[in-house]
């Protein structure tokens, strides 16, 4: 009986081997054209997002010539904008934002800044960066491979803002921020910063715990719950906003936001004592 069993045994494996050798080799050349589209892709959005220093600059249009609907204009793009102009000294802390051009971390497409002073007044300033990858976020935030064409890269953008961001504490609001930096930094060949970072998520859960379970801590929430009027998606506007909400947090319990985060009962017991005394 056993016999009867190995012989059937060996008998179907004789017979759908061919077919699992099929599937394997269609798998295989099936995997590899997608790579292959991948890779084109990717030099296709190169080649649009950094023209090479050897294209010949654009003929006129001449509808006469019977050349179709005439080119769309290059985007004008600002230079990279500067730092604040105010000594460092004068700021408490900068909050930091970015988006992203696809789920890679390292595609940083656009870099927002909140430097906030001693009185509470907040400086902002964004650029757009070439990631120079494949965007697949536009729907999110709005930027495609155009709008960055003449945007500066990665390096050069840590370069103009890491010595002023590094001099006071950096807020995120996650942690997704802090690991797309350091991913940009590492695809480039650079030292990730060794920053002083804090979480806007994490004081705005010590400030209002009545949101947990009730829409959340995201911006996208506190935005209604705090009624700040600002345009998600957008690095300079978040980056506003993750920094008013760290005033905010501050104001409604008396602490600031290294003590928020440091002592949780301490955060719960100002808060009580500031709404019992209709502060």
């Amino acid at each position: 009986m056993n016999a009867q069993y190995i012989a059937l045994a060996v008998g179907l494996a004789l017979v759908s081997a061919p077919f699992l050798l099929l599937f394997l080799i269609v798998k295989y050349i099936g995997g590899r054209r997608r790579r292959r589209a991948l890779e084109a892709r990717i030099a296709r959005e190169d080649r649009v997002t950094r023209p090479s220093a050897e294209t010949p600059e654009a003929r006129p249009f001449d509808a006469s010539a019977g050349q179709g609907s005439p080119p769309l204009p290059r985007p004008a793009t600002a230079p990279l904008p500067k730092v604040p102009a105010r000594p460092a000294t004068q700021y408490r802390f900068v909050a930091l934002d970015v988006e992203t051009a696809s789920g890679g971390r390292d595609s940083i497409c656009q870099l927002g800044l909140a430097f906030v002073t001693a009185a509470g007044t907040i400086d902002t300033t964004s650029t757009l960066v070439n990631p120079r990858q494949v965007f697949t976020n536009t729907s999110i935030h709005g930027i495609s491979p155009r709008d960055v064409i003449d945007a500066p890269l990665w390096p050069e953008v840590f370069r103009t803002f890491s010595r002023s961001i590094a001099r006071q504490p950096v807020i995120q609001h996650s942690g997704f921020d802090r690991s797309s930096v350091n991913a940009a930094c590492e695809r480039h060949g650079i030292t990730a910063p060794d920053w002083r970072w804090y979480d806007s998520l994490q004081i705005a859960r010590r400030a209002w715990p009545e949101l947990a379970g009730n829409g959340g801590h995201g911006l996208g929430n506190l935005k209604r719950h705090l009624s700040i009027d600002f345009e998600h998606h957008h690095a300079e506007e978040d980056a506003r906003a993750a920094a008013i909400v760290v005033l905010r947090a501050e104001a409604a319990t008396g602490l600031e936001f290294p003590a928020l985060l440091r002592d949780k009962r301490a955060a719960s017991a100002a808060r009580s004592s500031r709404v019992r005394s209709g502060r």
